[in-house]
């Protein structure tokens, strides 16, 4: 088996990000172009789709590179944690699709050590979101005690 690199590493890290950058600027690029109208004229519900899509296509390939990144080179089987039973140690019970190509390996590597890697992609996915605008934008209301229509010296006197 081949010792892990630094560099090796280092290139996953690189192509990767590469990658990345280019699937989300192509993404946006397309979704700009395609858009039917302004964002300014676009009702809340469709800002709130554009940005659920958005969202939806970032999760999405942020999700393949973490995958790409915690696999270093090596081949990877993705595989849900269907369950976890600690006694005597710690043992798991893993799903997994039954026509994965590396599905052979692994059953060779039974009796073998293998790695499992968590690969967190929440981890990844914080910051602020974006917010659709409201179709109806909040009234400037200042609680001044002053009248809320009527904003002359006389109205400021009745008050």
């Amino acid at each position: 088996m081949k010792p892990i690199e630094s560099e090796d590493t280092e290139n996953t890290v690189e192509l990767v990000s590469e990658t990345l950058g280019g699937d989300l600027t192509g993404w946006l690029t397309d979704r700009i172009k395609n858009l039917p109208k302004t964002w300014a004229e676009m009702s809340e519900g469709e800002q709130t789709d554009i940005i659920v899509s958005a969202r939806d296509a970032v999760r999405s390939m942020v999700s393949r590179a973490v995958r790409i990144i915690a696999a270093d080179g090596r081949p990877v089987i993705m595989a849900v944690l269907d369950k976890v039973v600690v006694k005597d140690g710690i043992r798991g019970v893993l799903s997994m699709s039954k026509t994965d190509p590396l599905r052979h390996a692994l059953v060779d590597a039974q009796g073998d050590p293998v790695l499992l890697v968590v690969a967190d992609t929440d981890r990844y996915m914080g910051g602020e979101m974006p917010t659709a605008d409201k179709d109806e934008p909040e009234l400037p209301i200042e609680d001044d005690g002053w009248s809320l229509f009527d904003h002359t010296a006389a109205g400021r006197e009745a008050a």
